[in-house]
């Protein structure tokens, strides 16, 4: 018979604000079934907001990189650091930058699993 193993995720978002992508993976946060999966925490890109006060009111860890407008790579470099550190199998990105920094983090180090949800709606101005 073969034993219940629990998978280490950790989430990486852009922001911790109010916001759809943010509202959406408190869902997960709080629904993730923990006999299966242990949070390794939030990795959040920008500041500490709204949101990110909730995960950790939560009891998740939460990283923040404080990042502005445009990644730089000492940002990639904490980001990598904190997959170093609290070693998951798979990481979940949410949205653009989000999901850049972890393929890029992803390059370096192929430990875990990455799946990347960008939740972006591409348009285009009509001329």
């Amino acid at each position: 018979m073969q034993t219940a193993m629990t998978i280490p995720i950790l989430f990486v978002i852009t922001d911790s604000g109010v916001g759809g992508s943010e509202k959406n993976l408190t869902e997960i946060l709080a629904r993730v079934n923990r006999d299966n999966f242990a949070i390794c925490g939030v990795v959040v890109l920008k500041s500490k907001r709204e949101m990110g006060r909730d995960w950790e009111k939560m009891g998740i860890p939460v990283f923040y990189l404080n990042m502005g407008s445009i990644p730089a790579p000492w940002h990639i470099f904490s980001l990598w650091k904190i997959i170093r550190k609290t070693r998951p199998h798979i990481v979940l990105a949410f949205l653009y930058h989000s999901a850049q920094m972890a393929r890029l983090a992803h390059l370096f180090d192929k430990s875990f699993k990455l799946i990347s949800s960008p939740r972006v709606n591409y348009r285009f101005a009509s001329k």
